[in-house]
């Protein structure tokens, strides 16, 4: 159990950034740590559960050119482009793959035109 293991002996997991047990181990073995934890964290825990799988490919519904668009807005940023727009709005058509991205000053624009 987790909570059976000495706090102390998890603060150079931690400090490390959640480095592995066998990293761990070989920096014990060069002296430049003292206290290694025999079990991961609750964090490593969660992060090494395997997933459920998925599709690599997602089937195309769309049998034509632009019968299916997808778009997104995205902004603002804080920097600005060189023309002073901060957002953009991407078009994606779903059976071609092509992508069109427009830059535009502020979301207000898209209604607009």
């Amino acid at each position: 159990m987790l909570s059976e293991i000495d706090e102390g002996n998890l603060i150079w997991h931690k400090r490390y950034e959640h480095l592995n047990l066998r990293d761990l181990s070989k920096l014990s073995e060069k002296k430049m740590l003292q206290g290694l934890p025999s079990q991961v964290c609750d964090m490593c825990c969660t992060g090494n559960q395997a997933r459920s799988s998925y599709k690599a490919k997602v089937p195309v519904k769309a049998t034509r050119k632009l019968e299916a668009i997808h778009s997104d807005v995205c902004g603002p940023f804080e920097v600005k482009s060189f023309g002073g727009n901060s957002n953009f709005v991407s078009f994606i058509d779903e059976f071609t793959r092509k992508l069109w991205v427009y830059l535009i000053a502020n979301v207000f624009e898209l209604f607009i035109k």
